[in-house]
């Protein structure tokens, strides 16, 4: 295993690697591109909306595994005479292209900071933490807690900044207080194996709509970077990877009164309604409020608004 130098004598004034930053650089690249599997690469290419081209245009022909610099030039949107001289060594990788390169070639965390390293001598930016949940106005906190059922308010990534004990009545994996909580309500109701035992007919009527609805917020915010770290875990874990490739991106709305069914420690199996509602207060910084209430509400409606017109009568 190469031994790196100091990061401060790896470059010359052009910005090309010296000699063994150049060979640690050039066996990392080859060993993730000679054993990546072509539709895996194209599938993260995807996911990063680089819009790659259909994977049957790829240039040469396709292997189980193992892409050549063809490829994945074509993928990444460069010349392959551009990608062959960063492999080697012999001209600096443009610093925009890096994260999309890890992320191509399916790099855990640890080597992508190692090709940040290598490659613009510093270390990769780190993804930024959720806002802080005092941010959330103390009216729209006391909303949230005062709902008697499922309630929270999130980030255009799907952070949740405050929650009710409702909620986590219902999703108790999910709680501060548990082991391993997950504090991000995509995550946890799409890569959590627990998320399948309460939400009925998962697949269908959670996880691909979710998954559309993620998609097109991405379109929408594509600088999130929390929003993109969200996108990379859901388009790879191998819980959502197919539903991801198959996803219908042509649908971008979702309607929050559609039933849909969970399982509730104290109701059963019950349809609910997803209401979300985004106040002046709540959007200007990017949040967004979200009940779910159960739908035979609905049958009490008339009741109530007749109850109302009575009081005004």
């Amino acid at each position: 295993m190469p031994v790196f130098p100091p990061l401060t004598e790896v470059a010359d004034s052009t910005g090309t690697p010296g000699p063994e930053i150049a060979e640690a650089l050039s066996a990392l690249l080859r060993r993730y591109r000679t054993s990546r599997a072509p539709l895996d690469a194209h599938r993260a290419a995807d996911a990063l909306g680089v819009d790659p081209p259909p994977v049957q245009y790829l240039p040469g022909k396709l292997r189980a595994a193992g892409l050549t610099q063809e490829q994945l030039s074509a993928l990444l949107h460069v010349s392959a005479r551009a990608y062959g001289a960063w492999e080697r060594g012999t001209a600096a990788i443009r610093p925009e292209i890096v994260a999309a390169l890890a992320a191509v070639l399916g790099m855990p965390e640890a080597d992508r900071a190692v090709l940040h390293r290598l490659a613009l001598h510093q270390d990769p930016p780190p993804v930024p933490a959720p806002p802080d949940g005092s941010l959330v106005d103390p009216m729209w906190r006391m909303m949230v807690h005062l709902q008697p059922y499922p309630a929270y308010v999130c980030t255009t990534a799907w952070d949740i900044l405050v929650a009710n004990r409702a909620y986590y009545d219902c999703f108790p994996f999910v709680a501060p207080a548990s082991a391993d909580a997950e504090a991000n309500i995509v995550r946890s109701a799409l890569l959590r194996p627990e998320a399948q035992d309460v939400l009925v007919n998962w697949a269908q009527d959670w996880a691909e709509p979710v998954l559309r609805q993620v998609w097109s917020t991405y379109q929408l915010h594509p600088a999130n970077e929390r929003l993109a770290a969200l996108i990379r875990d859901v388009a790879r874990h191998p819980t959502t990877r197919e539903l991801w490739e198959r996803r219908e991106t042509s649908s971008t709305t979702y309607p929050d009164t559609v039933e849909r069914a969970l399982r509730h420690p104290q109701w059963g199996e019950t349809a609910v309604v997803n209401l979300a509602a985004t106040p002046e207060s709540l959007r200007l910084a990017g949040f967004r409020f979200v009940a779910l209430l159960p739908a035979h509400l609905k049958g009490d409606l008339e009741e109530l608004e007749a109850s109302v017109a009575a009081m005004g009568g």
